[in-house]
């Protein structure tokens, strides 16, 4: 067969074919939509004939704050207080060699490991007060006298 007529055997037989399926499908799914909406006339209408909606009575107002911007802040007021309570901490070991392993600094607290004890700026250790955490150091005082104890790198 040449070229022109498969191209005029598409044309009369193929397309119309395809155009017949596609608005079949669509006229189908259009009966489908129908029915649906149909069913949920029926339903819907069934369900406001059966109960009707209670009015719902009005809480009176409690005055408590509905947006709070830090909820957290309540539990570190109470924590604050709770700490002032404290006694100051107790001196924990009496020695005088030093071991730090590890700094760790936030945004807004310091701490280090130092003679396996987790510490803090302010806190006391063997008598000594963590005076300053550094990068690599921590400075501790004892009365007049002042250590700087560095981090040992290395094996």
């Amino acid at each position: 067969m040449r070229r022109a007529e498969v191209v005029k055997i598409l044309i009369l037989i193929v397309i119309p074919f395809v155009l017949i399926s596609v608005i079949f499908i669509i006229s189908r799914g259009l009966i489908i939509k129908k029915a649906i909406a149909e069913e949920e006339r029926r339903i819907y209408g069934y369900l406001s004939e059966v109960s009707e909606v209670p009015d719902i009575p009005e809480i009176p107002s409690l005055n408590i704050p509905t947006v709070i911007k830090d909820p957290f802040s309540i539990i570190e007021r109470v924590i604050r207080k709770i700490q002032k309570e404290k006694p100051p901490r107790k001196v924990i070991e009496r020695r005088y060699t030093w071991d730090l392993k590890l700094i760790v600094m936030g945004r807004k607290k310091k701490f280090a490991l130092l003679n396996n004890i987790l510490v803090k700026e302010g806190d006391y250790i063997d008598e000594f007060l963590v005076k300053e955490i550094g990068y690599n150091y921590v400075v501790l005082k004892k009365g007049e006298r002042i250590e700087k104890v560095f981090i040992k790198t290395g094996g």
